[in-house]
This record gives C-alpha cells, sequence and structure tokens, in this order.
C-alpha cells in the first residue's frame, strides 16, 4: 500500500500517536462514550459537539491506521479495520435523524458500537488482567484455596450428620427436624455458608455441637478471606507493575537516565533549579531497579516519573518516548574508562531514536569528550562532571578559600553562572560593541550596578555549525564577530536574559560610570608550592595532578602515598603513561624510581609515590611544617565509608598542633577531600576555635559533580567554561588581598573592571559581628543594615597573569 506525501511526515503522526494514546486522553474519550449511549434524549447541540469530536477522533484514527499500515501483521490489520469500521458507525449516527431515516432508539443501538472502540482504549489494560491472573502459580493457589474451601465445607457437614438435628432448622424452612433438614446437599449448603460468611454463624447456644462445627467453619472461612485478600492484593501489584513496563505517550520531556541511589543529589538539584525558574517539571528517571527508589517519594521530587529499564535497550528508551524528548542526561555508571563505554554506547541508541534532542552525558576522561563531539551533533554535550570536581580540588591548594567560591557558584541557592544565548541575527550590535576600545568594561559596570548581574564574557556561534557554541571570558582573545549571547553570574536566569534582550532590542545602554576615586590598593596572595604530599590515591584524582604539574612555575615535588605496593604498582604507571602529552617531557629518574616531568619552559615537576599507611601515628607530626601543602584524599568509592580514614587524618593533624603556641604553628596548607557533604558540618564543628583550623580547607567532591551534572542541564557550554576558569594556563582565578568597606564593593568592581582589566566573581568577607570570614560570589551589599559593618578582605578575579610576579 502506497502512502501519500501527507503520511510520510512521521513526526506529525508520531505526535498524533502520543496525543491519542495518553492516559488522559483514553479517560476523556471513554467518559465521552459512556455520555453519548446514555438513553436519554440530548439536544441538538449535544449531538453537534459528539459529533466533532468523534469526527476528529475517526479521522485521526484513519490517518494513523493508513501510516502504520505497511508494518502491522493481517490479524492487526484486521482488528484496527473492524474497530475503525464500529467508531464511523458510532460517529455517524450523530447526524440528524431526519438525515438518516431511523429513530432514535435506533441510533442509541448504533451508538453501542463505540464499546467495543471502549474496550480496544483498555483492551492492553484487560489483557494484563487476564495474563497476570491466568498464571500458572496464581491458578494453583485458586485450585487450594477452592479445594480447602470444599474440604471444610464436606467436613462440617459430616459433623452435622453424626448429630441430633431434631430441633435445628438446617435448611431455614422454619420447621426444625425434617427429614430434608438431614439431606446431603442441605448439610454442604449450611456448611458453606459459614465459611463463606462470618455473618452465617450460628447464634443459638442450645446445641453446643452445631456451635463449635459454626464456629469451626467460620474461623476455617475467615483464614480462606485472608487468603483470598492477599491473592487480589498480589494480584493489584502486579497489573501496576506491568503498567510501568507500558510506553509512556510524552513530548518535550527532560529524560535522565542511569539513575541510582547515589545520584539523589543530582535529582534533588535539578528539582530545585525547575523550581527557582518557577516551571512544573515534566521529568522521566529510568533507573536499573525494577520498584520505585523510595528517594523519588520527596516533596521536590514527588512529580518525578520513574521507569524501570536499561539506557542501552533500545525498546526501553522507546517505552520512555525517547523519539519526542526535549532533552536528556546519561548519568555515570560507575567509574573511568568502563563507565564512559557504557554512557557512548547509550549516547549510540539515543541518538539512533532522536538526533534532535538535547544529550547530556557525564564522562570521566577528556579524550572521550573529544570522540562524542565527533560521533555525535553538536547537540551533545559532554560533562566531565568529576573532572571539574577534582579540577576545584586542586584549585584549593593555590588559591585560598576558592572552593567555597566554586561551591557557590556551582550551587542552585545562591549566585551561579548562567549563559543566554539569542536567537539568529538578534544581536547585530553586539560585535561593535565588543570591538570598540573601552566600550565593553562600561558595559559590564553599567549591567552590574543597574541588575546587579555580573557579566563574564559572550557566547559565540561557531562559524562551521551554527548550532555549536562557545564561551570567551574578557579580556577576550579570539574573534568575536558570532557573538550570540553573554556569559554572566546572577540569581536568576531571567536576569541575564534580560541583559541580551535589551542589547538585541535597543542595543547598548547608554548610561556612564565614571571611575571611583579613592580605592584602596590591593595586592596578589601569591602561594607557590614546591612540596605537595598526597596521602592517598584514586582514579578521580589524577587531573589535579595534572594541574599540579601545569602549575608549577620552577620546581615542584610531589609525593604520593598508597597503602599497598600492587597499588602504587599501578598509579606509578599512570603517570608514566597519562602525563607523557605535549608540551610535558618525562623522564624516570634512577635509582630511586621517581618520575621526573620537564616542561617546554624549563620547569620541572619530580613525583615520588611511597607505599605507607595513611594511619600511622607518626605521619603527621612528621610531615606538619617540613611539606607546603597536605592533600587528604578519600578511599575509592567500593569502601563502605571513603571519608573514615581522611576524618582521622584530620583528627590527628589537630592532635599533633593541639600543644603548638599560635606563633608556632606550622604554614602547612591543609587540602582535604570528602565524599559526603554531611562530614563537612561534624569537621567544621570540631574545628572551631581551634587555631589551626584557618589552614584547612574541605572539598566535597561528590557534591561539586552532583552540582554540575545538574547545573550542566540549565547552562549550556558549562563544562567548557569551568575548564577555562579552572585548568586554563594563561587565564587564571586568584584572590587580591584588600581592606575596604563592604558597602563601598561596587566601587571597588568599577575600579577592577576599569582600570586593571579584571572580573571579581566574589569576595571574602569579614563579618562585624562574629569577626569570621564568608565567602560570597557576586555579593550584593546595596541592602546593609545594623551597627556591624561587614569588610572586604579579599576579592576573587578572573584575568590573564600568572601567580607568581
Amino acid at each position: 500500500m502506497q502512502t501519500t506525501p501527507i503520511f510520510r511526515h512521521s513526526a506529525f503522526w508520531r505526535h498524533m500517536d502520543r496525543i491519542l494514546g495518553a492516559m488522559a486522553t483514553r479517560v476523556i474519550l471513554s467518559a465521552l462514550i459512556l455520555a453519548s449511549i446514555l438513553p436519554v434524549d440530548g439536544a441538538r447541540g449535544a449531538r453537534t459537539f459528539f459529533l466533532v469530536v468523534f469526527g476528529i477522533e475517526t479521522i485521526v484514527r484513519a490517518g494513523l491506521l493508513i501510516w502504520r499500515f505497511t508494518s502491522l501483521s493481517t490479524p492487526q490489520k484486521l482488528q484496527s479495520g473492524l474497530f475503525l469500521l464500529a467508531d464511523l458507525v458510532a460517529t455517524l449516527s450523530f447526524l440528524p435523524q431526519e438525515s438518516l431515516g431511523v429513530s432514535a432508539e435506533g441510533l442509541r443501538v448504533a451508538r453501542l458500537a463505540r464499546l467495543v472502540l471502549l474496550l480496544a482504549y483498555w483492551g492492553p489494560y484487560f489483557r494484563d488482567f487476564f495474563q497476570i491472573g491466568m498464571r500458572r502459580e496464581r491458578m494453583n493457589q485458586l485450585a487450594l484455596i477452592g479445594a480447602f474451601s470444599v474440604l471444610l465445607s464436606a467436613t462440617g457437614a459430616g459433623a452435622l450428620r453424626l448429630m441430633d438435628l431434631s430441633n435445628v432448622d438446617i435448611n431455614g424452612d422454619g420447621v426444625p427436624g425434617q427429614v430434608a433438614d438431614r439431606e446431603m446437599t442441605n448439610l454442604l449448603w449450611w456448611a458453606f455458608l459459614q465459611v463463606e460468611d462470618p455473618g452465617n454463624i450460628t447464634r443459638s447456644t442450645q446445641h453446643v455441637g452445631l456451635l463449635v462445627v459454626s464456629l469451626v467453619l467460620t474461623g476455617g472461612g475467615l483464614l480462606l478471606m485472608a487468603l483470598l485478600i492477599g491473592l487480589g492484593a498480589s494480584l493489584v501489584e502486579e497489573l501496576f507493575a506491568a503498567t510501568r513496563y507500558r510506553p509512556l505517550y510524552l513530548s518535550r520531556h527532560t529524560l535522565i537516565l542511569n539513575a541510582q541511589p547515589s545520584t539523589v543529589g543530582i535529582l534533588r538539584e535539578i528539582a530545585t533549579y525547575y523550581r527557582k525558574i518557577l516551571r512544573r517539571p515534566k521529568i522521566v528517571v529510568m533507573g536499573s531497579s525494577p520498584q520505585r527508589p523510595d528517594y523519588l517519594d520527596s516533596p521536590e521530587m514527588r512529580r518525578f516519573r520513574y521507569v524501570p529499564g536499561l539506557a542501552t535497550n533500545v525498546r526501553d528508551l522507546e517505552r520512555v518516548s525517547t523519539a519526542s524528548a526535549r532533552r536528556l542526561i546519561l548519568l555515570a555508571t560507575g567509574a573511568g574508562q568502563e563507565s564512559d563505554a557504557q554512557t557512548m554506547t547509550a549516547a549510540l541508541a539515543v541518538r539512533a531514536l532522536n538526533p534532535e534532542l538535547w544529550l547530556y552525558a557525564e564522562l570521566f576522561e577528556m579524550e572521550n569528550a573529544q570522540l562524542l563531539h565527533v560521533a555525535h551533533t553538536a547537540l551533545t554535550q559532554p560533562v566531565l562532571a568529576q573532572r571539574l570536581a577534582t579540577l576545584v580540588l586542586g584549585h584549593a591548594v593555590w588559591v585560598r578559600g576558592s572552593e567555597q567560591l566554586f561551591g557557590e557558584l556551582l550551587s542552585s541557592r545562591g549566585q551561579e553562572i548562567y549563559t543566554t544565548i539569542s536567537g539568529m541575527g538578534m544581536c547585530e550590535k553586539l560585535p561593535e560593541i565588543l570591538n570598540m576600545d573601552g566600550h565593553f568594561p562600561t558595559f559590564m559596570r553599567v549591567v552590574y550596578r543597574h541588575r546587579r548581574t555580573m557579566v563574564l564574557g559572550v557566547v559565540v556561534r561557531n562559524q562551521d555549525d551554527p548550532m555549536r557554541f562557545g564561551c570567551e571570558l574578557y579580556p577576550f582573545t579570539g574573534n568575536l564577530s558570532q557573538c550570540a549571547g553573554f556569559v554572566g553570574i546572577c540569581d536568576k536566569f531571567l536576569k541575564l536574559r534580560e541583559v541580551t534582550e535589551q542589547v538585541a532590542n535597543t542595543g547598548f545602554p547608554s548610561a556612564a560610570i565614571s571611575l571611583p576615586e579613592g580605592i584602596g590598593a590591593w595586592r596578589r596572595e601569591l602561594f607557590n608550592p614546591k612540596h605537595i604530599l598526597i596521602i592517598g590515591f584514586h582514579e578521580d584524582s589524577f587531573p589535579m595532578v595534572e594541574q599540579f604539574v601545569q602549575r608549577c612555575e620552577d620546581r615542584l615535588f610531589i609525593r604520593i602515598l598508597v597503602g599497598e605496593k600492587r597499588k602504587r604498582d599501578r598509579v606509578f604507571g599512570r603517570m608514566v603513561t597519562d602525563l607523557a602529552q605535549p608540551p610535558l617531557q618525562k623522564t624516570c629518574a634512577e635509582p630511586d624510581g621517581s618520575i621526573r616531568i620537564s616542561r617546554s619552559d624549563g620547569a620541572q615537576t619530580i613525583i615520588s609515590v611511597e607505599v605507607k599507611d595513611r594511619l600511622t601515628l607518626g605521619l603527621y607530626r612528621e610531615e606538619l611544617g617540613k611539606v607546603d601543602v597536605i592533600v587528604l584524599l578519600r578511599r575509592d568509592r567500593t569502601d563502605v565509608d571513603p571519608d573514615a580514614a581522611t576524618v582521622v587524618g584530620v583528627l590527628r593533624i589537630l592532635s599533633a598542633v593541639q600543644h603548638t603556641a599560635p606563633e608556632n604553628l606550622p604554614t602547612t596548607r591543609i587540602v582535604v577531600e570528602l565524599h559526603s557533604p554531611d562530614k563537612i558540618p561534624l569537621l567544621e564543628a570540631h574545628l572551631r576555635g581551634q587555631p589551626f583550623a584557618d589552614q584547612i580547607a574541605m572539598v566535597c567532591t561528590e557534591q561539586l559533580r552532583e552540582r554540575i551534572v545538574a547545573q550542566s542541564l540549565f547552562v549550556p557550554g558549562l563544562t567548557d567554561l569551568y575548564l577555562d576558569l579552572l585548568a586554563n594556563d594563561a587565564r587564571r582565578v586568584v584572590r587580591l588581598a584588600m581592606e575596604c568597606p563592604a558597602s563601598g564593593y561596587a566601587d571597588v568592581v568599577d575600579d577592577l573592571i576599569g582600570r586593571s582589566g579584571l572580573v571579581p566573581l566574589g569576595a571574602a568577607i569579614r563579618c562585624g559581628e562574629t569577626g569570621q570570614v564568608r565567602v560570597e560570589a557576586n555579593p550584593d551589599f546595596s541592602k546593609m543594615e545594623g551597627d556591624h559593618k561587614d569588610t572586604v578582605v579579599g576579592v576573587y578575579v578572573v584575568g590573564t597573569f600568572p601567580f607568581s610576579d
């Protein structure tokens, strides 16, 4: 059967099939069908309404039958044709009676044909009920209950035959002691009534034997009813479980695949973002568990729909309407290359069903991210969440308090980094603003003053592929002729979008701001470690070592302590192979077996991997004061509690400096990696008041990973943006030490942008009441109240200068 051109538009008919198969559509049409066959003479308007509604439905069903006619088997074609014929007859019955020449009763008979269509709507559910109810084990259970009921009735009837029933009315005719009262059929029926209904228990206490038999039969009947209720409950439970494997008729929804208990933080962050942008989420979560996980029953995730399945199974992807989804998140199933391989395989299956959705794939290795870009369209966004979280951990070594800054930027609460992209041809005025000297810094200051939004740079459209975007941070180094939007820090995405729309519609804001005078001097807080001790090692921490090697200014010595020789050999082998990347050149120093890495600019890094127990009593006492930085890493994810040894290490450090005078405290900086965010408040409470607490920075990389994955869904290009902030050799985030009132922070922003070409990200603020220092991203001091004035003691900026002079 040849299809006409209109039926070759598969997207349209798939959309119609989803609408017709949706649960809401089924319920509405079923209710209308039942209303249309009621024996009530409806008004002419009601007939017209039914004619229009069912006429549209009949046309759509006919079109769907023609569209998929060639893919149906012969029985399916026959069944669909009969249902469509019944639908057509019932629809024609709503035409005026005089035109049809039949009575109202005849029309109602014709409308009864719609009952056949009603069965077609709910036929799959009846089929599930029949298949589940007729399973062999359930039929055996029913047979056992029936046999037990017959046995009880027969036993009770036999006991009654042995009793004197001369004064008992067994058959209920009002005359006791008749011959019929002793007939076996009447005795069996009386006994069965005792089993079937506890309300039939005898109320006479004159015949003790009859009372005992009645009580025994009633007790057995109650047991049988309990068994029947349990059997019915299991039947309903299996029926609802079967509905989880039915296709979902959704469109423009968000899919989250490979959900597991460890991803609950990601789902919670996504729900928070949707609530923040005042949008009701339409999210489907797919995981390997056959039952809906308990964590999805929390208030913020109660609306998430759960479907069991595998991300690499095409049938499972079809059940969650992947072909009509708007965006999809592929979460990692483990760690390392094996997880990336499964993710990339699932990405192939997704793209086969829907080449036009936004696909976000969580990966671990940079090389795999590049492969994913090559193998898929520009709508595929690799998310290197674990790598970015590890880079934040390493950045805490070089910049004090940066872990708090990036922790807030990546959180859904407070200030975040957003990107906004305008439509094609909407920002013709933007390149002119960017290419004129001095205009963009003034534009940044105007936007900050009037909208409390810190513009960091622009979104650039790829010339070869208009659907691919990149981010260029200020000061600019590339070609900006394809600017399409902005990158900025604000508390809501709408603020940055309003800035883009204003530029696209009215051009550059005309308000001008003069540079302030009298801003206090600032200096860079330089920290150039020469000796770093890493206690513990896992596969996810390797990017941190790469970062240390890249940021070595002159000569750096890195010692890595692992717990066993086998792990030492594995770590050493990866250092030798994976660090041999341009512009790095490696040599193995003899005879100690350490690795010497030389950069093209002459900087050298020596890496030594040693076997030593991290719980050794004297380890921390020996190393404190001898090394510049100690990095305490969590254990592997497979451990029961990856943070246990790390917490003990922090306590040993505090014990080592407990009786040391403040002026003699070691200057060693401590960076602690934790897996669970619950451990951080516990340690902070223990560190409060300790003289060495300012030297300890705690980073929860698992929480950062969750936030990065969730934020990537709402911020296109997030991975590339943070790689630019954390791993760019030319552009770096540093902390400037300064002292100024918090109320004058806006003037500090103007001065840094206007005179120094630096972009402030946040500030370190000393609370005037408690004296404690906190870090805020893009702080707002416009509504300061109280007698205790806060003081800015440091500003975090992004610029193009090295760490050392």
